[in-house]
């Protein structure tokens, strides 16, 4: 019989007397849809282990969330947010940590279960229990992935998960922020015994009973052996490898340019072989150091940010519409991305009818998509019949049969308006009057192949990104026309697809495109200033891009990036005027990029070198030798042409929300986090120097770096971009 222990009517924090001896600790935050660790939490949470303590009859502790699908999501990040002192910093983790070390010195065996989503505090709060008990649940993750918001663990994390399952399987856990399923925690040590939530109630009696009469049977499993685990692990030779190993692979994803990991390292090799009291106190000064740090606010505010984006449904108006649901979706082209859609669709348990225009092509792009899943088997995240069954979900087809039944249906055909037009007349004239028709496309207008439609309110464009298994942008372009129906739900499909959809204005290059391109061309200015290839690129991955502006032509081909640059030059005027060598290098040198194997670099199984034809079209254009071109002035006049069209799209109402757009040029170009996105850099730096770069660049190369007016307004006034 259950008896309930009053702690108070708005504790999150009750008591359940199971019978001989066993209580439970459970955790329900009221109101709240998940638990977290907020400073109340903690306050609440000490007085009701000081109850426990008074209890005589206790032998056995369980600590269990009443929250489905979730045990404890973390502590709570605006709090976090707000801390902008490095000794109030220290003060806030000080106290949480008493209150865990009071949990730890219970005198009596405690058991955390581990129910569902299971992060950063919540896991470092189980960690001071004895054991820990986890489901196989789907929703069961465990996670340390502080790092994500640039700081590390600070309550335990980086001591006690050492100590429990050994340098080598924590130390990637804290330093990447990965997270881990209930069977692979059991694997790793981190729980002692993982159960079908089914049987969790009948697994939590034989676990007690063990607990009870043979914990060492227990404890015996938690022991690493080997001849190779124990040099690692116990002598200070292995330990130094270990850690120089990590520090190598750290380095190399990030250069430095993230703290959080860099410091949890630092703490955990100090603090590993020294008394857990003397690591926690090593793990506080650290932690109070990177929380108040420009990155980890950096960070948390693109959390927000994604999170805000979400819940955000396309539209700022109030609608009442019901929320339709996308279950079957018809793509058109299986080409690389009519494929690549339908992929995500199938992984999604979408049914999907694929059709292209003959079984050769619809055979290709079946393969891509099945290669899509070699990773998922490989990494033994889904199993051979699971990955049947997903492709089971796609039905290529030469014709429109069944498209009648399509909630939605996504043209990917060849990038020509005509083209378009012909197959999305086709495709009203094969579908219900409630089916949603999208196009994918990078640069065509959807108002324009609105015009080919009876009912353009059902007409939409949705930009993926290539590679579309990889790239989790979408950009959402509604026409003149749409409706706002269709914006919602074609938004609600995008993140059923697992994308991050950003609602954009139709315009040339939509938002993503728009501010790459000047950034691309600025580069090859510099290039046809005698400016070398490999200088340009290296300054700009310097600044924190995952590639360089050159190198970028040549992945995304020449070809296309020129035929692009022509429609900006005919679209926004002299401002967006393309340079004269990218006319050069496609027309004249026929180069294309890398699928080629020739572009600005030259392409082999062995990597890719400079081109010296470009040198050579360089030299025939009468360029001089870039002396007087500094690595500051190749990173402005990149980077601040790059900020100032972001000005313009803000101006033009390309996107309403300055966040947004700082979102959708960190996952769409890579631009890095670690400054914030390209408005927020804006703002760090200052508005007016901004300006008066621009304006003494523009009276040195001319009218493209003109300064956006919107830019002056804000920088006249004295007030950041980001909080328009």
């Amino acid at each position: 019989m259950v008896k309930l222990i009053n702690t108070g009517n708005m504790n999150a924090f009750n008591i359940e007397n199971q019978g001989n001896g066993v209580y439970n600790l459970i955790f329900d935050t009221p109101g709240e849809k998940v638990n977290k660790l907020t400073t109340e939490a903690f306050i609440q949470l000490d007085k009701t282990i000081d109850e426990i303590r008074k209890l005589d009859d206790i032998k056995l502790l369980f600590f269990k969330s009443a929250k489905e699908g979730y045990f404890i999501v973390g502590a709570d990040i605006n709090e976090i947010a707000n801390i902008t002192d490095k000794d109030d910093a220290a003060k806030i983790c000080e106290r949480g940590l008493a209150i865990i070390k009071k949990i730890e010195d219970l005198p009596f065996p405690t058991v955390a279960v581990l129910d569902g989503v299971c992060m950063g505090g919540g896991l470092e709060l189980a960690l001071a229990f004895d054991y820990r008990i986890s489901t196989d649940d789907k929703s069961t993750q465990i996670a340390l992935p502080e790092v994500k918001l640039g700081i590390f663990p600070g309550l335990g994390g980086t001591q006690r998960l050492p100590r429990l399952i050994g340098l080598q399987r924590s130390l990637p856990l804290i330093l990447t922020g990965k997270s881990v399923n209930g069977l692979k925690a059991l694997k790793l040590n981190i729980v002692d015994a993982c159960y079908h939530r089914e049987y969790l109630d009948s697994g939590l009696k034989k676990f007690t009973d063990t607990v009870l009469k043979n914990p060492d049977k227990i404890l015996r499993k938690r022991k690493r052996r080997g001849a190779m685990n124990f040099f690692l692990e116990k002598t200070a030779i292995g330990r130094s490898a270990v850690y120089r190993s990590a520090k190598k692979s750290l380095y190399k994803s990030t250069n430095g340019n993230y703290p959080a990991p860099v410091n949890a390292l630092e703490v955990i090799k100090k603090g590993y072989k020294k008394s857990l009291n003397r690591g926690l106190k090593i793990e506080t000064k650290h932690f109070a150091e990177v929380v108040i740090g420009d990155v980890s606010k950096y960070l948390i505010r693109l959390f927000f940010i994604s999170e805000s984006l979400k819940k955000y449904d396309g539209v700022d108006t109030d609608t009442t519409f019901n929320k339709k649901k996308v279950d079957k979706v018809g793509v058109l082209g299986a080409g690389i991305m009519g494929a690549g859609i339908s992929w995500i669709l199938s992984k999604n348990s979408t049914e999907i009818l694929l059709k292209d225009i003959n079984y050769d092509a619809l055979t290709k792009g079946l393969s891509t998509c099945k290669n899509y899943y070699k990773y998922y088997l490989k990494s033994r995240k889904m199993k051979p019949a699971q990955v049947d069954m997903k492709m089971m979900n796609i039905t290529g087809q030469t014709n429109y049969n069944g498209f009648k039944s399509t909630d939605m249906v996504i043209e990917a055909v060849f990038e020509d308006m005509e083209v378009k037009k012909q197959t999305l007349t086709e495709t009203e004239n094969s579908v219900s009057a409630n089916t949603i028709i999208a196009s994918n496309t990078s640069s065509l207008s959807i108002t324009e192949m609105g015009t080919s439609l009876e009912d353009p309110k059902r007409f939409i464009g949705m930009h993926f990104f290539n590679p579309v298994n990889r790239m989790p942008l979408v950009e959402i372009i509604p026409g003149t026309d749409t409706s706002d129906e269709t914006i919602i739900h074609t938004v609600n499909l995008a993140k059923k697809m697992g994308k991050v959809p950003v609602v954009v204005k139709d315009s040339p290059g939509f938002l993503v495109n728009r501010i790459l391109l000047p950034y691309m061309n600025e580069a090859a200015y510099l290039m046809s200033e005698g400016v070398k290839p490999e200088r340009i690129d290296r300054v700009i991955k310097a600044f924190g891009m995952p590639m360089g502006p050159l190198e970028l032509f040549d992945e995304v081909g020449i070809d296309v990036a020129y035929k692009v640059s022509k429609i900006f030059d005919k679209e926004l005027g002299e401002r967006m005027k393309s340079a004269d060598i990218l006319n050069n290098i496609y027309n004249d040198a026929g180069l294309r990029g890398k699928k080629s194997g020739k572009g600005v670099y030259l392409y082999t199984k062995k990597g890719k070198k400079p081109n010296p034809v470009i040198d050579q079209i360089v030299k025939d254009s009468g360029a001089s030798k870039a002396k007087n071109i500094t690595d500051r002035e190749i990173e402005e006049r990149i980077i601040y042409r790059m900020i100032n069209e972001s000005a313009y799209c803000l101006q033009e109402h390309i996107v309403t929300n300055p966040e947004y757009l700082d979102m959708a040029m960190i996952i769409g170009t890579g631009f890095p986090p670690f400054r914030g996105g390209v408005l927020k850099y804006a703002d760090t730096i200052g508005l007016s120097n901004i300006l008066n770069s621009l304006n003494s660049y523009k009276e040195k190369y001319g009218i493209r770096f003109t300064p956006c007016q919107l830019l002056k307004e804000h920088a006249d006034a004295d007030q950041d971009i980001c909080r328009m």
